[in-house]
């Protein structure tokens, strides 16, 4: 019996159990006094500024930055309207130069249009003489034509004339002389006056 009670008084577990703990546990935060309160700040402990002077300093700094920003916005404006003009002007030089190429194409162009018109002008009166030689020529062909016509005509009567009666005709032959001599100056007139033209 007494190993028995020996036995049992071993095997008690040594360490707490959770129920114990747990009530060690809220026995230990009952235990703990509340934490003591803050002292309550005492004048010039900290470095403070009055009121009036951070307003002041608030609105210089916000004048200065909204000064910054215009001064900025302001010469950025001014660069911008200077490239601007930079720009045009060049622009304006470049369509000058284009205008005066343009010019100098149209003087040369009218230029040669005058020299066409005088040369036009200078064919043209060349054509009028031409036509006007051409003219005198054909009416000298035609002049010539007739001889040459009356000539022949004038000697196939008097041979026809002559065989009829057996005997010629001397007025008749006469006048066949006359007649194919009158159609010879008038065919060597014509042929004189086509070389005139062809080398004029």
């Amino acid at each position: 019996m007494a190993d028995d009670d020996t036995t049992r008084q071993v095997n008690v577990p040594t360490e707490g159990t959770p129920a114990t703990q747990a009530g060690a546990t809220e026995a230990g935060t009952q235990a703990a006094p509340p934490p003591p309160p803050k002292a309550p700040k005492t004048p010039g402990a900290g470095m403070t500024l009055p009121a009036p002077l951070v307003v002041i300093g608030a609105i210089v700094l916000v004048g200065a930055l909204v000064f910054g920003i215009f001064m900025f916005m302001g010469k950025s404006s001014a660069d911008d309207d200077k490239k601007k003009a930079e720009n045009e002007n060049k622009e304006l030089v470049s369509d000058n130069r284009d205008k005066d190429i343009e010019i100098e194409a149209a003087n040369e162009e009218i230029a040669e249009l005058e020299d066409q018109n005088a040369s036009l002008s200078e064919q043209l009166g060349q054509s009028e003489e031409f036509a006007a030689a051409l003219d005198g020529v054909l009416g000298t062909g035609v002049t010539a034509a007739d001889s040459l016509y009356d000539c022949a005509l004038t000697a196939y009567e008097f041979v026809l004339n002559s065989i009829s009666a057996g005997v010629p005709d001397v007025g008749q032959a006469q006048a066949v002389d006359d007649r194919c001599l009158s159609a010879e100056d008038n065919y060597n007139a014509f042929n004189a006056a086509i070389n005139e033209l062809i080398n004029a």
